[in-house]
């Protein structure tokens, strides 16, 4: 992702440890004309580094927006979703309870980008109480 980002945004690879350059020298990018030469000091460190700063925020998360894990309903079934992960379908209390006990997957971005779509449509899903004998 990051050499893309360097290609799209005509970043020094030199700069962002994708390149090894003795000191002084042009990496290869500059060479080419898709640096603007911050490796060699002809682009301002801190113009680049804005440049750079602006790429990245194209990428940043939405934090999770709930204390806990989400349902989305659709018909009778329930979308289980927790910290951005899908964690599966249910029709049932319990089979929420084994989906929330079988752990959350690694995060996705793809699915990140489907479920914030959906971010108004879920309903928090409440502890349930504890009984006296638990």
């Amino acid at each position: 992702m990051l050499r893309a980002l360097a290609a799209e945004h005509n970043l020094c690879d030199a700069l962002l440890g994708l390149e090894k350059t003795a000191p002084g020298k042009p990496c290869f990018g500059h060479q080419i004309k898709r640096c603007k030469g911050a490796c060699i000091g002809s682009e301002p460190y801190a113009k680049h580094s804005m440049r750079l700063v602006g790429a990245l925020s194209r990428l940043k998360l939405v934090s999770w927006p709930l204390n806990g894990p989400a349902l989305i309903r659709e018909g009778d079934e329930a979308h289980l979703i927790d910290g951005w992960r899908y964690l599966g379908t249910a029709r049932s209390d319990q089979e929420i309870h084994a989906l929330l006990a079988a752990g959350r997957p690694q995060f996705d971005r793809d699915i990140y980008k489907i479920l914030a779509k959906y971010v108004a449509k879920m309903i928090p899903l409440t502890p349930r109480p504890r009984s006296p004998d638990e």
